[in-house]
């Protein structure tokens, strides 16, 4: 029996500018996070209408394996991160989304990325 869990799995935002994988607890490239993900999600809205299913769903998003990881808008020499995360699996509370809009979308990736910068140890999205 198909229950409609589609799970998508990517290491982009642990890559420097050339490409190259960082090394292990070094940091992660937030706004390529940001970037990448609302792709994936745009991506994976097409492919629920390509198959016929409807709204709402649940957004899940886990951070495996990062314990000690830090986070930076361009890279560790511009505004790093007061802290780095503590456990090795970061969990982001489920986000359902009614619609399939922009602003939907939108607003879910914002309160990931909330979640990610409160784990990094900011209180709200740092001003870049």
């Amino acid at each position: 029996m198909s229950n409609g869990i589609i799970e998508q799995v990517s290491n982009h935002a642990f890559r420097n500018m050339a490409g190259k994988v960082l090394e292990r607890n070094d940091f992660i490239l937030t706004a390529v996070f940001e970037r990448h993900l609302k792709e994936a999600l745009g991506i994976q809205i097409r492919n629920y209408e390509h198959l016929g299913m409807t709204d709402p769903f649940y957004l899940f998003v886990n951070l495996v394996g990062a314990v000690g990881l830090a986070g930076s808008p361009h890279g560790p020499l511009h505004y790093g991160a007061p802290q780095r995360i503590d456990d090795d699996l970061l969990q982001v509370p489920e986000i359902l989304l009614e619609r399939r809009d922009e602003e939907a979308v939108n607003s879910a990736v914002a309160s990931i990325m909330e979640v990610l910068w409160n784990a990094f140890g900011f209180t709200e999205r740092p001003r870049y």
